[in-house]
């Protein structure tokens, strides 16, 4: 029985510990780099004849939600979530994407569409969509 309470106190201790460095590591990464972690969130509004072009033409992203959801297949673009270093005015009600973001797009051949592969930002979190 002695035994059963020691054990379970090591486990709760080492649990501890484990959610300690867990949730301070990601603190101390931005301390490191100096660079925050806030985002933006920006919809492809462009033609919807999604040519590469179009898709990486900051001009054809925008904040208003889309009606379509994103669903992760590699057919046309749809989100990105991108660094504020990379928005005009990200605390306006209308920011718009900076041209040194550079988004980059591929071309899928089968659909004859572009999506969404890349920007400037390596931490850019991007979601394609199904051609509709």
């Amino acid at each position: 029985m002695k035994n059963l309470k020691i054990k379970s106190g090591l486990l709760a201790l080492v649990f501890g510990l484990a959610i300690v460095f867990s949730q301070s590591a990601f603190k101390y990464v931005e301390k490191q780099t100096g660079k925050s972690f806030d985002t933006r969130t920006f919809y492809y509004h462009g033609p919807s004849t999604y040519t590469q072009a179009q898709v990486e033409d900051e001009a054809n992203w925008s904040t208003v939600p889309s009606e379509d959801l994103c669903d992760q297949t590699n057919q046309v673009a749809c989100r990105i979530d991108i660094d504020l270093s990379f928005v005009d005015n990200p605390s306006s009600p209308a920011p718009t994407l900076k041209s040194s973001a550079n988004l980059v797009a591929a071309y899928n051949t089968s659909t004859s569409s572009a999506y969404i592969t890349g920007s400037a930002d390596p931490n850019m979190a991007k979601e394609n969509n199904t051609k509709p």
